[in-house]
């Protein structure tokens, strides 16, 4: 063990979501040896994934999925600790999703068929109309010579295009309607807002990895594993977990409490303020105590982290910090006894421009996606409204279920009250990635690093959102703390 692992007896995590959980599961691989507190102003540790069952049905209250790809290696080998890879549920497959707009739901696909190509030709005619409304000359200061970030809007003015013609009136068609449904509907905020360098390009993840986790010093996956991953996981593009995606946590919270005591899990323990000592010991005050650490990892978000960090110290951070706006969703699940979903609109859900001024963000069928959670309910639907569309009603369920309603009208045709109604206000949570958002992450990471060599911040208004991201994160903080001397 390097000279800092035999030094690092105490760490302080803060956040007890997926991001400050994964933390500690690495970080104890690390520093077998150190106690590792975990601080939750909440009464349990989860973060975002929430699941609540009620009888037979399981209803995520946060993400309902975790997507496939290259970095969920991670999480299933946390899975695999844990004995709960038989609980993954791959999603139901389909070629085809819907964006509704105009007042009428019109298929996007996913695939190549013919007949879904047709369809989707036939409810789009704006989008082919819009190739003739309008085009422009490329002017010097086209994409090809501009360095830096670009917004969503602006990459694809910038890059839709026939020689020096740039088309602008599909331009426009797109980002108005399909890319400001498909962003906002991930990340909460417009597209002519979002960077297109954190939302679209997506290599400063792959790069931030390849360059502090290289293959060498990751985990190394058993031959199980990989069987597994190649029969189970590869053929599909998202999974669940039987008893939703809190199993991921939950199988944390599993692992660490066998630890012999070394992790500890202080919840309803808000964080009152976090101060850099003069010995390099980072002291945690919380309400009933205050602690030293050698090294503290925040998974706080930026704005509950900025209003801790102590004035005189952190002034640059918090005001970098303080600058990053939140967004705030509001997460209903619906359940009926009846099956009402039409045949035509069964597969994943739909996603809403919020240039519509409709209520409705998108909605998920969990029902199509995921039948097994449905249990006795034969339609299980998720809508997501946001609450600067419906600041009068956040605080009132009855006046929510009536929005919801109306929204699955005129989406769907539902015109049944709910047999089940349930909300959760995901306040301050999304954070919007605007355009140049990567230099101050950047900047923020070498101002905590300028506070101590051992504080480190971890979380989603850092690079991204996804969770399997979120997890590798922590394993590369983790590789990162260990290597110091």
């Amino acid at each position: 063990m390097s000279q800092i692992g035999k030094s690092i007896k105490k760490i302080g995590i803060l956040g007890g979501g997926i991001s400050g959980l994964s933390s500690g599961y690495f970080l104890n691989k690390k520093f077998p040896d150190a106690q590792i507190d975990i601080y939750e102003k909440d009464d349990q540790v989860s973060g975002a994934l929430q699941t609540k069952i009620i009888g037979s049905q399981i209803y995520d209250l946060g993400p309902r999925s975790l997507r496939n790809g290259p970095n969920v290696r991670g999480l299933l080998q946390i899975l695999e600790e844990a004995e709960n890879l038989d609980r993954i549920i791959p999603s139901k497959e389909y070629d085809y999703v819907y964006l509704y707009y105009d007042g009428k739901m019109r298929l996007v696909p996913r695939g190549k068929s013919p007949s879904v190509i047709l369809k989707f030709i036939k409810d789009n005619p704006k989008l082919f109309l819009s190739v003739y409304k309008g085009f422009a000359l490329k002017s010097k200061n086209s994409q090809n010579n501009i360095k830096g970030d670009l917004t969503i809007n602006e990459l694809l003015k910038n890059k839709l295009a026939i020689g020096p013609l740039q088309l602008t009136g599909l331009s426009d068609f797109l980002s108005d309607y399909f890319a400001n449904a498909v962003f906002s509907g991930i990340y909460r905020a417009n597209s002519s807002e979002l960077s297109a360098d954190v939302c679209l390009k997506k290599s400063y993840v792959k790069d931030y990895f390849e360059k502090y986790l290289d293959s060498s010093q990751q985990m190394e996956v058993s031959d199980e594993l990989k069987v597994f991953i190649d029969e189970k996981i590869k053929p599909v593009s998202s999974f669940n977990f039987s008893g939703g995606l809190q199993v991921l946590p939950d199988s944390i919270v599993q692992i660490l409490s066998q630890k012999n005591g070394l992790v500890n899990f202080k919840t309803n323990s808000p964080v009152q303020e976090l101060i850099f000592q003069e010995n390099e010991k980072i002291k945690i005050v919380s309400e009933n105590q205050e602690q030293q650490y050698d090294m503290v990892i925040s998974a706080l978000h930026a704005d509950q982290l900025s209003k801790i960090l102590n004035q005189q110290q952190s002034i640059d951070l918090k005001q970098n910090l303080s600058s990053i706006r939140h967004m705030t969703t509001l997460t209903t699940n619906i359940g009926y006894k009846e099956d009402l979903i039409p045949n035509q609109y069964k597969c994943f859900g739909a996603l809403v421009p919020n240039n519509q001024y409709f209520e409705g963000l998108g909605l998920i069928l969990n029902s199509c996606v995921f039948p097994q959670f449905s249990g006795d309910f034969k339609t299980n639907i998720s809508l997501f409204l946001s609450d600067h569309v419906n600041k009068d009603i956040v605080n009132d369920d009855e006046k929510i279920q009536k929005v919801v309603e109306k929204c699955l009208y005129e989406m769907l045709g539902v015109k049944q009250k709910p047999d089940f109604f349930n909300v959760k206000n995901w306040k301050d949570f999304f954070p919007v990635y605007e355009k140049n958002h990567l230099p101050k992450v950047y900047k923020m990471l070498k101002q905590s690093q300028n506070l101590n060599k051992n504080f480190y911040l971890h979380g989603n208004y850092l690079f991204t959102g996804a969770i399997p991201d979120l997890v590798l994160l922590s394993e590369t903080i983790a590789n990162i703390a260990s290597k110091k001397i």
